[in-house]
């Protein structure tokens, strides 16, 4: 948690803490302690070397994903949405002129989207004991991310 403060832009949270007993066939009992971190960050320029170092101190790293924050979401959907508006208006009245008619107005118009892009699961990657100085930071790759919006009218028509 320390290490992530220093960083700019992430955002740390520490979740569920968990601890279980081993007992192997004839061997001492051993106790394991797990915990899960989550960091939030706007893009992986500070994320990926905060968790390479955090690897080298041996944290097993069990999954890195990216998503859409909610401020993208938002403005991508209503983006979407505006555009399945205009290409619904297009088509309408492409449709009325093909029939020799006009669109006189939208009765009724409904929108749905197509929900949001999940998280992308970019790597899994343990660190073990014996590798974790010379492992390097994690990497990933920028993937694209669409979000879909349609729409569905019932437009009036006259001559």
């Amino acid at each position: 948690m320390e290490q992530s403060s220093k960083t700019a832009g992430i955002k740390a949270a520490v979740l569920q803490y968990s601890v279980s007993e081993e007992r192997p066939d004839k061997a001492p009992a051993s106790w394991t302690a797990s915990q899960s971190l989550t960091f939030t960050a706007p893009d992986g320029s500070g994320l990926l070397p905060l968790t390479g170092e955090l690897q080298g101190q041996g944290l097993i790293l069990e999954d890195l994903s990216w998503s859409l924050s909610p401020e993208n979401q938002k403005t991508l959907k209503l983006d979407a949405e505006k555009k399945a508006v205009e290409d619904l208006k297009k088509q309408a009245d492409t449709l009325a002129a093909s029939l020799g008619l006009h669109v006189v107005r939208f009765a009724k118009v409904s929108i749905a989207d197509g929900g949001y892009p999940r998280p992308l699961m970019m790597m899994a990657m343990p660190a073990r004991a014996s590798l974790a100085d010379a492992a390097p930071p994690p990497s990933s790759t920028a993937e694209v991310q669409t979000v879909h919006a349609s729409a569905n009218a019932t437009v009036l028509l006259a001559p």
